[in-house]
């Protein structure tokens, strides 16, 4: 189906990420990529508790969003050498998605 974009999940506790062939080829498998790999960083184990907890999803989610953010802005910089001119200009190349600062 259309969603989920993105998904992590465990093997013998190796992290995988798994992409939706929606976005393949895309500029948003960069930024998906991105979140998924902050959830693998910074919310290892942790799938149940933030479907369980009634505030820790939108918690969880914002912060791998601020992760892949950050690393769409530093692949930007490695790429470019410069940083972006703008937020419209990093949401462009890697598929950020627009809404992301509300």
């Amino acid at each position: 189906g259309a969603m989920p974009l993105g998904k992590n999940a465990y093997d013998n506790q190796e992290p995988i990420i798994l992409l939706n062939n929606s976005i393949k080829h895309t500029p948003t498998q960069y930024f998906i990529l991105g979140h998924e790999l902050g959830h693998v960083i910074f919310h290892e184990g942790l799938i149940g508790y933030y479907t369980s907890v009634k505030h820790g999803h939108s918690k969880f989610e914002r912060e791998a969003d601020e992760f892949s953010v950050g690393l769409m802005g530093m692949l930007f910089i490695e790429e470019n050498d410069h940083i972006p001119y703008s937020y419209r200009e990093l949401a462009y190349q890697y598929g950020v998605p627009s809404d992301i600062n509300d």
